[in-house]
């Protein structure tokens, strides 16, 4: 099982990296594209830095919720057949200490689980109810917490693109492509008149 967890993290790393590091080069060729006569100055290149850890922070967190979305339906199996296994109460409403032993298999076999269950909750309904209480749980909160990092993801590669656009630096545009000067509007619109 930890081995599982372990190549489960190993995996969300490597596509959260792949995730950040597209998403801050779509931010930097969209800076491009919209200002092909403008460079970054260094403060730009720090808020699209600055961005990426961020972004990489919330796309490893989004790839890890997705693995263990995906492992939802294993939990349903797992706590189907934990109670198949007490035939003494299949047909009746669970107990608070029967809910409790169920909470502490499912969490033994699956320790991600103890944050979304609570033996408390399942106590009082069928077992037949049970498995399903339980990946339904599972989900909501996996489904809620997948929002939040998308949510959050868009808001810091959205900031780290408008911080770096807002820090070009504009440039004149001389016969041999751009000058090594920093041209300002000013002189600029003066050349015109």
């Amino acid at each position: 099982m930890w081995w599982t967890l372990v190549s489960y993290s190993f995996s969300s790393l490597a596509w959260g990296l792949l995730m950040a590091v597209g998403g801050v080069l779509l931010a930097f060729l969209l800076v491009r594209v919209l200002s092909p006569d403008r460079r970054l100055a260094p403060v730009g290149y720090v808020a699209l830095g600055a961005a990426f850890i961020l972004l990489f922070i919330q796309t490893t967190l989004f790839c890890g919720a997705l693995r263990v979305r995906s492992l939802v339906n294993d939990v349903e199996a797992q706590a189907a057949s934990l109670l198949s296994s007490q035939t003494g109460i299949l047909k009746d409403n669970l107990s608070q200490s029967d809910a409790s032993e169920l909470v502490s298999s499912l969490t033994g076999n699956y320790p991600f689980l103890a944050s979304y269950i609570d033996g408390a909750a399942l106590a009082g309904h069928t077992v037949e109810q049970v498995p399903h209480m339980v990946a339904a749980s599972v989900r909501d909160s996996i489904a809620s917490f997948i929002h939040w990092r998308i949510f959050w993801a868009l808001l810091f590669l959205i900031a780290g693109g408008v911080g770096a656009y807002m820090t070009c630096e504009h440039f004149g545009i001389g016969v041999g492509g751009y000058s090594s000067g920093r041209v300002s509007t000013f002189s600029r619109a003066e050349d015109v008149f």
